[in-house]
């Protein structure tokens, strides 16, 4: 689904009278069928055409994130900083590592939590 609203999009510079009529319909499509519970088919098969299937990366970023946080940590640690001051690089570096991983965008709190409890 979200394949194929981000194709819809993408025509928009091509032709933007074309993919704003397609892209309405399609939005339109999506919450009528979410207001009526059909969650499991919000789009018919052919709505949704040759749309490549988006990858959740979620996981993978955490994964990242978790992997640069303790490498940084420990490499703190061993060039022998103080305890407090590796208390104090810790969210600081969780914070850094989180926005590169994110290409700059600073993640809101409900981002956050996705990351963790995906839906």
């Amino acid at each position: 689904m979200v394949g194929a609203l981000r194709k819809a999009e993408a025509q928009q510079d091509t032709d933007p009278e074309q993919a704003l009529q397609e892209l309405t319909v399609l939005l339109l499509t999506i919450a009528e069928r979410y207001a009526e519970g059909k969650v499991g088919q919000l789009l018919d098969e052919d709505q949704m055409g040759h749309a490549e299937p988006v990858v959740p990366r979620e996981r993978l970023r955490l994964a990242v994130v978790g992997l640069v946080v303790v490498i940084a940590v420990a490499g703190a640690s061993l060039a022998g900083l103080p305890e407090a001051a590796l208390v104090a690089l810790l969210p600081v570096v969780v914070i850094g590592a989180v926005i590169a991983v994110n290409r700059g965008k600073v993640p809101t709190p409900g981002q956050l939590t996705d990351l963790i409890i995906p839906r």
